[in-house]
């Protein structure tokens, strides 16, 4: 799980993210990405409408690749996304989820886009790549 406060001028965005096996046998995913949203100060702009999709990347400020999946709105600024759980696309998957950058896509309820970039330390890399390995298992 990743907890990330963004603190802006007058504002604050706060992220929840919580990274999961799949263990519901009728959903074939992978794993379960659940992003929650908090926004304080923002009066208008406190939504995200969309989770459109997760990148990854190994420099900061790079275009991302794709992680194969879909997104679902659970709630007001909630969202679950779902690692594909076909067996090439989760072979292909694990693979960009060992970069150093994931970014959520996102588009707020006014139309804009927004990128949140998340970067990964030495700690949860190797917690990463662990986890990912004790799935194969």
């Amino acid at each position: 799980m990743a907890e990330v406060v963004v603190p802006l001028s007058t504002s604050m965005i706060e992220a929840k993210v919580t990274w999961r096996q799949n263990t519901e046998a009728s959903l074939p995913a992978e794993a379960l990405v659940q992003a929650n949203f908090n926004f304080s100060g923002w009066g208008r702009l406190d939504k995200v409408a969309a989770l459109p999709g997760i990148l990854t990347k190994t420099e900061e400020l790079v275009v991302g690749l794709p992680i194969v999946g879909a997104s679902a709105k659970v709630s007001e600024n909630s969202f679950l996304f779902a690692l594909s759980g076909n067996p090439s696309d989760a072979h292909q998957n694990a693979i960009l989820l060992s970069e150093r950058y994931i970014d959520l896509a996102l588009v707020l309820d006014d139309g804009r886009n927004a990128i949140l970039t998340l970067e990964k330390d030495e700690t949860a890399g190797r917690l990463f790549r662990d986890t990912l390995e004790a799935w194969v298992e």
